[in-house]
């Protein structure tokens, strides 16, 4: 049963990377229902928000979080996962928060469309991801030597790329 958990939260519990890399017939041997999945998933997710809490990697922690969410369709750790990015989210550089406030804004919309009135935990969060986005539109962008050795692209850290992805999320927020 280790193995086959292992072997799900490898993937974060997608079928479709399973097969893409060969593993699905070996991971649905096992035979796991899916309320079991559901739960490694929410497990997984309580792990990594005990990284956040650490302050180890925030926006790379904060889309895997957001990723299992949706996966399980489960926003059960939502309030215990906001707390612990916001202890963290002021000590983080412009592109990171950026990265941040993108995956709540997808988050938001996924559960405001996905879900069976459990969307009320995630849309309070929405004032949050708004704030974010405004900030980085109005005020100095500041990027951390960590964000420029990891990030691939140069472009994508100039301030005025930073900015227009801001603008184009709060647009999309605005259409709500």
């Amino acid at each position: 049963m280790n193995e086959a958990r292992q072997l799900f939260l490898k993937y974060d519990g997608s079928y479709f990377h399973m097969d893409r890399d060969g593993e699905l017939d070996k991971y649905r041997e096992y035979n796991i229902d899916v309320d079991t999945e559901k739960q490694w998933l929410c497990e997984y997710q309580l792990e990594l928000i005990e990284q956040l809490q650490l302050g180890k990697s925030s926006d790379v922690i904060f889309s895997r979080v957001c990723s299992l969410m949706r996966a399980a369709k489960c926003d059960d750790n939502v309030e215990h996962f906001i707390n612990a990015t916001n202890k963290n989210l002021n000590s983080e550089d412009s592109f990171v928060r950026l990265r941040i406030a993108e995956e709540l804004q997808d988050l938001i919309e996924f559960f405001s469309t996905n879900s069976n009135g459990s969307s009320k935990k995630i849309l309070k969060y929405k004032s949050m991801a708004v704030e974010i986005l405004q900030n980085i539109t109005f005020e100095p962008i500041v990027i951390s030597e960590e964000t420029r050795q990891n990030v691939a692209f140069e472009d994508t850290l100039k301030d005025e790329n930073l900015r227009k992805r801001a603008e184009a999320r709060l647009k999309r927020f605005n259409k709500d």
